[in-house]
C-alpha cells in the first residue's frame, strides 16, 4: 500500500487595498503618500520662503560711506556743441568725474585711456554710471577734434569744457565735510545721485578697486545714498 500523500493545498489569502491581507501598507506607499499629501508641500514652500527672511532678518548692512551728509554741489559748463549742461540735470545717476587738460597732449592721452580702461572695468553697473570729464586748457573746436581722433562720444560720456580747471579744483579739494579717506592728488572723483561728493581716487590698482566697491555699494543699496535729511538706515 502507497502511504505516499499528495501535497497540500493551500489557498491565497484574499488580497486588500495594500496586498494581502493583514499585511500594513508597503513604505513605497508611505513614502509617496507623504510626498503628495498637501501639508508637505505646505511644510516645504514655507521653509523655502522662510529662510531667505531669516537671513535677511540677521544681516547688517554696512555703513554707507562718508558723504552722504554734504550739500550737493552745483556747477554748470558748456559741452563741446556750445550746449549747457548743469549737475543737477544728471541727478539720478552715479558719476565718475576727472580732468582732462588738452594743453598737455601726452597727459590727456593718458588720462583719455584710463578713462577707458576704467569705463570697462565698471561696465557691469551698466547706465547707471556716467563718466564726466571737466577738459581744460583748449577751446571746444579742439575738444571736438581730441574727441572725433578718439571716435569717444558716448551717450554716458560727458565732456565738458572747464576754463582754467576751476570746478575741478573746487571738487578735487580736500575741505569741511570731505569724504574720508581722500587721496592728495586724486585723478577721479565720485558723485552719488544726488550730485554730492562721495570718494576721491588716484590711479593706483588699490584705488581703483575702492573706487569699483564704492560704486557698487551705492548703485545696490539705496540705504547708502538716502535724501538730505533722510534717515541713512531704513
Amino acid at each position: 500500500m502507497n502511504d505516499a500523500r499528495a501535497p497540500e493545498r493551500t489557498t491565497p489569502a484574499p488580497a486588500g487595498p495594500h496586498g494581502p491581507a493583514g499585511a500594513g501598507p508597503s513604505r513605497r506607499g508611505r513614502r509617496s503618500g507623504a510626498l503628495t499629501h498637501p501639508l508637505t508641500w505646505a511644510a516645504l514652500i514655507g521653509l523655502l520662503w522662510g529662510l531667505p527672511l531669516l537671513k535677511s532678518l540677521r544681516a547688517t548692512y554696512p555703513e554707507p560711506p562718508a558723504g552722504f551728509d554734504r550739500p550737493a554741489e552745483a556747477f554748470e559748463l558748456v559741452d563741446s556743441e556750445g550746449r549747457e549742461v548743469a549737475l543737477a540735470d544728471l541727478a539720478g545717476f552715479l558719476l565718475v568725474v576727472q580732468p582732462l587738460d588738452l594743453a598737455d597732449p601726452g597727459g590727456a592721452a593718458a588720462a583719455f585711456d584710463g578713462f577707458r580702461a576704467r569705463k570697462k572695468r565698471l561696465r557691469g553697473l551698466g547706465p547707471l554710471v556716467h563718466h564726466l570729464l571737466l577738459v581744460r586748457g583748449g577751446s571746444a573746436e579742439e575738444l571736438s577734434r581730441f574727441l572725433d581722433e578718439r571716435t569717444a562720444r558716448k551717450p554716458s560720456n560727458l565732456f565738458l569744457l572747464d576754463p582754467g580747471g576751476g570746478v575741478w579744483e573746487r571738487l578735487a579739494a580736500p575741505g569741511p565735510g570731505a569724504p574720508v579717506p581722500t587721496v592728495e592728488s586724486p585723478t577721479h572723483l565720485v558723485l552719488d545721485r544726488r550730485g554730492r561728493l562721495r570718494g576721491s581716487f588716484d590711479g593706483g590698482e588699490a584705488s581703483a578697486a575702492d573706487l569699483s566697491r564704492l560704486l557698487t555699494l551705492l548703485a545696490n543699496w539705496e540705504g547708502c545714498d538716502p535724501p538730505l535729511g533722510e534717515p541713512v538706515h531704513f
